[in-house]
């Protein structure tokens, strides 16, 4: 099975303070043991401790700004936002996505990344976040919304991946760029799409079989995925830059 790297003619889309440490907490639970400091917990800590990470993290930043425009109201009006601030705290989203994390943000400021969502979760997102938002796409991708569609009706079939922006930028929201495919034909791919190469039939069938075409244009790249959890199982990663 070979690579695709480069878009294809079919696929081209055009390209487009430092962490605030928490006081350690007192006891937990009977064994009175103190709780780990927001900026030592990692993915390894598991779902709970990612998603109170994210939403401390975010929390802090709208209570220092709201502190701040009190103090000094600025003269100059305020930067359009694609939504309400604190919008994905309030839908839930660092729960809901904080099994999927890959990384914890460093500030308020920062992305945070995840991978493999699928099925439930991502039904709960359709249902929580607002219908705008569902609309929006990563450049020429599919919009959000089919991408969640598309993962709560397979799931662990399709698996989306992408990013959250927090409510320290105008542009809060969640973002898919891409999904990764399981069990689906097979399909001849070659790195140079030379004579033969199936990435045309692929994207076809992706966006037909899965609620995809609603794309702008086909993937920036196509790759065949491995998957780690299950040897000798393969699937095929669709990205958008």
């Amino acid at each position: 099975m070979t690579t695709s790297s480069q878009p294809t003619p079919a696929t081209r889309t055009a390209r487009t303070a430092r962490s605030r440490t928490g006081k350690t907490r007192s006891a937990v639970g009977t064994a009175g043991r103190a709780s780990r400091s927001p900026a030592a917990v990692t993915v390894a800590d598991g779902p709970a401790a990612v998603a109170e990470r994210i939403r401390t993290l975010w929390e802090s930043h709208l209570r220092e700004r709201a502190d701040d425009d009190a103090r000094r109201p600025s003269p100059h009006p305020a930067s359009p936002r694609l939504h309400p601030q604190g919008i994905l705290l309030e839908a839930g989203v660092p729960e809901l996505v904080a099994p999927f994390v890959t990384g914890l943000p460093r500030d308020s400021g920062d992305l945070v990344r995840f991978t493999r969502l699928s099925g439930p979760p991502a039904q709960q997102l359709l249902d929580r976040l607002p219908a705008d938002m569902l609309e929006e796409r990563q450049n020429w991708s599919p919009t959000l919304g089919s991408f969640l569609r598309a993962a709560a009706a397979n799931p662990g079939r399709v698996e989306v991946f992408g990013y959250l922006v927090g409510p320290a930028r105008e542009d809060e929201r969640l973002s898919v760029d891409g999904a990764v495919l399981f069990d689906v034909p097979a399909f001849r791919l070659q790195k140079d799409h030379d004579e033969g190469c199936e990435c045309r039939e692929l994207w076809a069938y992706a966006s037909d079989a899965f609620g995809l075409d609603d794309a702008e244009y086909g993937p920036d790249e196509i790759t065949p995925w491995f998957d780690p959890r299950e040897p000798g199982r393969t699937g095929w990663r669709l990205w958008w830059d």
